[in-house]
This record gives structure tokens, sequence and C-alpha cells, in this order.
């Protein structure tokens, strides 16, 4: 089986350029989605593109 990239939150939050709590809330409101390991969270690389081509997709619909 093969092993999927995770992320930290702190990694994340640098990779969208926005802050933990951010991304904390983005994880508790399911846009992104990971697992518990011990006491820390983690982002699987699939849900962190899922959320981007997600956002990318909602902006070039957007009307100005």
């Amino acid at each position: 089986m093969e092993q999927e990239k995770l992320y930290t939150i702190a990694e994340v939050s640098e990779i969208l350029k926005v802050s933990r709590k951010t991304v904390l809330k983005l994880t508790k409101d399911k846009e992104l989605v990971g697992l518990r390991i011990n006491s820390s969270f983690r982002v699987t690389v699939d849900s962190l593109n899922k959320y981007l081509s997600k956002k990318i997709e909602e902006e070039t619909k957007r009307t100005y």
C-alpha cells in the first residue's frame, strides 16, 4: 500500500498563506479532511488538492 503524504496544520497554513486558526476552522467545517494522530491533526494531500480545485472552480465561475 502506497503511503499518502500528510501535512501538519502549520504546513497547510504556510501553503495557503493563512493562519493556523483558519486551517483549523476549515477542518472543523469539513472543507479539509484529515486524521488525528495522537494529539496532532494531519491533512491529506488529496484533501488539500480537492479544496484548492474547488476554490479555483468557484473563482472562475464568479462574475464581477
